[in-house]
């Protein structure tokens, strides 16, 4: 659907403003609005650090003066080292060749959304500005393999290259939740950008596509391929899209 390099990501950015752009006729034939005191939406993101499925989140907005909402959301997202290559297997299985740990950031954010173009009731797309900064907490977990140690007994380890040396001895890799309670934390902190395009065609509910470039570091850099540099900062560009509920 996406792959992992920033320009498609910046072709949909740019498309998404295209149609705000040519949906601003139909706003302005209809003065009356849609007043919301609050939102509360949901939704799923895909970004230039991740794979397919990239992070959920979970954000409410609070109305503060017209046009201006107070955000407070919550994300956890799946972070992939840009060395990362998936071997599949015939089987169905497969593994990352030389990835010893995965990276899960936790980010809590809070923010302002500023409505730059309102849509008329039941018509039109609306505009969202919105910036958000908060602390990240990053869950360093290993990353397990299933391998053939004398070339019949499988034994479950985390992935080390001084040891697994027979690439053609490993079985594919145990789910992300192996190693979840190993984790190590990592704290950190993030700041985002983003333009948000809302295309519901009911007042109380919210469609809509979000497309901006966020920023993290972290107090430390991140091992997550020893054989590959770690990472302390990650600069990405992202594409959401999120459902929900406003009054």
């Amino acid at each position: 659907m996406f792959d992992d390099h920033p320009a498609p990501m910046i072709r949909y950015l740019l498309l998404g403003i295209f149609v705000g752009i040519l949906a601003l006729p139909a706003m302005a034939q209809e003065e009356e609005t849609f007043d919301y005191q609050s939102e509360l939406v949901w939704g799923i993101g895909k970004n230039t650090n991740s794979r397919l499925l990239g992070s959920v989140e979970v954000r409410y907005a609070k109305r503060v003066r017209e046009d201006i909402y107070q955000t407070f959301g919550l994300e956890i997202a799946n972070v992939k080292h840009p060395q990362e290559f998936k071997q599949s297997f015939t089987n169905g299985t497969g593994f990352i060749f030389g990835k010893n740990n995965y990276l899960f950031p936790v980010r809590g954010q809070y923010g302002r959304d500023w409505i730059v173009f309102r849509k008329a009731p039941n018509q039109g797309v609306q505009i969202n500005l919105g910036v958000a900064a908060g602390p990240t907490l990053g869950l360093q977990a290993p990353y397990y393999i299933k391998y053939l140690e004398s070339g019949s007994r499988e034994v479950i380890q985390q992935y080390d290259p001084s040891i697994h040396t027979l690439v053609e001895n490993i079985e594919g890799a145990e789910g992300p939740l192996r190693g979840i309670s190993e984790a190590s934390l990592v704290p950190g902190a993030n700041i985002q950008a983003a333009l948000t395009f809302e295309f519901g065609s009911f007042n109380n509910r919210v469609s809509a596509l979000e497309a901006g470039v966020m920023f993290e570091a972290y107090s430390r850099p991140i091992e997550m391929m020893p054989r590959a540099r770690s990472i302390q900062y990650f600069p990405s560009a992202f594409i959401g899209l999120y459902y929900g509920f406003r009054n």
